[in-house]
């Protein structure tokens, strides 16, 4: 991945309003999308599975798909995923002190 690829890579996942709630549920051992689901009340099914997609695509998790019935799929953080979710709890606080700050 060269350095622009990379950088649109981290600007999606940080614009991305799921990120970090998604990265924070599978870190705390939420693997399943049903568990997900019923962990974030404002997600649609539609929004939650391309956001997961989206993180899978860029190498923050992992997908296992179990040959089940029915069928059954968990996520994973990576070291990438983990690294990336770091950063966001660090944007998180950053921001929080910001608007702390007020509009002086």
């Amino acid at each position: 991945m060269d350095k622009n690829n990379f950088e649109i890579m981290l600007l999606d996942v940080m614009s991305c309003k799921w990120s970090h709630t998604l990265l924070k549920l599978i870190a705390s051992n939420v693997h399943r999308p049903g568990e997900l689901q019923k962990n974030i009340a404002d997600i649609s099914v539609k929004v939650m599975n391309e956001s997961l997609l989206r993180l899978v695509k860029y190498k923050m998790l992992t997908k296992t798909l179990y040959n089940e019935v029915p069928p059954r799929v968990e996520y994973k953080l990576t070291s990438l995923g983990k690294d990336a979710l770091s950063l966001l709890n660090d944007t998180h606080e950053l921001r929080k002190k910001y608007e702390a700050l007020g509009d002086d």
